[in-house]
């Protein structure tokens, strides 16, 4: 496997937009840690071989999450963390739903876990829960 990270400033919201290309394997995904943009791209395959489309063309699966907000959940005494995209239906109740997972009551560490809101009209990111830190991206680019 051989692939390509990176990350920039999301153009939505100014935060932490990560990136992967897998270039064996003819995938990608982008997604931003604020705002909860994603995206991914992913050859769709027929056995050894690239399934192709009436002009002879590979096929890709194509998905794309808008986004809403997004989440990072730390466990504690953990190494990696769950990171996510909240759609476009994500409101409140959800929210209440979300927060009664025990994940995240019992296992994650607020101090290193959060979930935001993006509001697409105003480009603002509110921290629903734990602690995101405000300059995500400008702290993040300068280390």
């Amino acid at each position: 496997m051989s692939s390509v990270l990176g990350d920039e400033e999301c153009p939505r919201c100014g935060g932490v937009l990560c990136w992967e290309r897998h270039t064996r394997g003819y995938w990608h995904w982008t997604r931003c840690l604020r705002c909860g943009f994603y995206e991914s791209e992913r050859l769709i395959w027929n056995d050894d071989t690239p399934a192709l489309d009436d002009e002879g063309n590979w096929r890709f699966d194509h998905t794309k999450v808008v986004g809403r907000g997004a989440y990072v959940l730390k466990p504690k005494d953990a190494i990696a963390s769950q990171v996510g995209s909240l759609g476009e239906d994500f409101g409140p109740e959800l929210l209440r739903d979300f927060l009664d997972m025990d994940l995240i009551q019992i296992d994650c560490d607020p101090a290193k876990s959060y979930i935001t809101y993006f509001d697409p009209e105003t480009r603002a990111v509110t921290v629903l829960w734990g602690e995101m830190k405000p300059d995500l991206y400008v702290e993040y680019a300068d280390e």
